[in-house]
């Protein structure tokens, strides 16, 4: 049975290297450990299929840092549900907006269910963008203005690329 929980019994590394078929190094990178992230994992019994990371940049914006779903499992589309949970935790946790880091490839899905191109000057007021985005470029940068508001939306039922 596949469920998809905050990682707590296993330590980040432990999870990560239980990912079969997977360069661990290169998902180690772009996870981290310390306690001001939250991890929610894919499992289906004790095997970890995916993972998702976030953090909060200001008390009602979270960042996004990776939704990774094995190789093997994508064409299960684990990962809208990995995402959905991911946003549930931000919002109960009084985030209302959510900045994400994709893929060039991922842009146009994840603009087709309810993010935009982020736009710097949406929050800058706020905070150095330069320093959260570290060497990434903007151009796949994406942000969800209303997390209560993308919930309130159905869901797609295709995925548009």
């Amino acid at each position: 049975m596949i469920q998809i929980q905050q990682l707590k019994d296993k330590s980040l590394e432990e999870a990560i290297k239980s990912f079969e078929n997977v360069d661990q190094s290169k998902l180690l990178d772009r996870l981290k450990s310390e306690t001001t992230y939250t991890h929610f994992v894919v499992y289906d019994g004790e095997k970890i299929l995916g993972i998702s990371q976030y953090r909060f940049l200001d008390a009602d914006i979270a960042m996004i840092d990776c939704i990774y779903i094995t190789p093997t499992e994508r064409k299960l589309k684990l990962g809208d549900g990995l995402l959905r949970a991911t946003l549930n935790s931000i919002e109960i946790r009084k985030g209302s907006s959510v900045i994400f880091y994709v893929n060039d490839e991922e842009c146009s899905f994840y603009s087709h269910i309810g993010f935009s191109a982020f736009a710097p000057q949406v929050i800058t007021s706020k905070f150095d963008i330069e320093n959260i985005v570290e060497d990434r470029p903007l151009n796949c940068l994406m942000y969800l203005d209303s997390i209560s508001d993308f919930f309130d939306q159905p869901c797609k039922s295709s995925v548009k690329r």
